[in-house]
């Protein structure tokens, strides 16, 4: 048991808000996905400075119901604006650029019950070693799900100073 936290664009991050998402789906060109299993929490880390001493943070997360295969194309088809994008054509254009490929085989991540935190939670106060080299994502120990837990309810009683 554990978690799983994913690397995520401003964009993407402002995309879903706006929408008042409460399904979304993450979606990256590999193949296979077995990090968490389904019911458990993935966490969204905002994409920060590539720099090793710069603040990142966690500004959200849902839970784990799905891993598909699907051309890009169909992707958008099956799930249009909660693959992050408001437009088809926004959307193909951030494939090609990270891909190169017009249509390349999209792994996609379902993750339901959507929630973005008012204030997001630093990855320092979490405590959670998160290498700037890692492109994608990490999985995590229930004792890390639980310490981001723990301080987003402090966050949300008042109990914890925020930045």
């Amino acid at each position: 048991m554990g978690g799983y936290i994913s690397l995520t664009t401003q964009d993407w991050i402002l995309s879903l808000k706006a929408m008042k998402a409460e399904t979304a789906v993450f979606w990256r060109k590999k193949k296979s996905f077995k990090a968490v299993q389904v019911g458990e929490p993935i966490y969204f880390l905002r994409r920060g400075s590539f720099s090793s001493n710069s603040e990142r943070y966690i500004v959200g997360k849902g839970l784990f119901y799905k891993h598909e295969l699907l051309p890009a194309n169909e992707a958008w088809i099956k799930y249009g604006t909660q693959l992050g994008f408001r437009c088809e054509q926004d959307f193909n254009e951030a494939v090609f650029k990270i891909y190169k490929e017009r249509n390349p085989e999209l792994g996609c991540l379902q993750i339901g019950k959507v929630q973005f935190y008012e204030t997001p939670i630093s990855l320092m106060d979490a405590k959670i070693d998160f290498s700037p080299y890692i492109v994608s994502g990490k999985k995590m120990s229930i004792e890390e799900c639980n310490r981001i837990d723990s301080l987003e309810m402090e966050v949300q009683s008042g109990t914890k100073k925020t930045n």
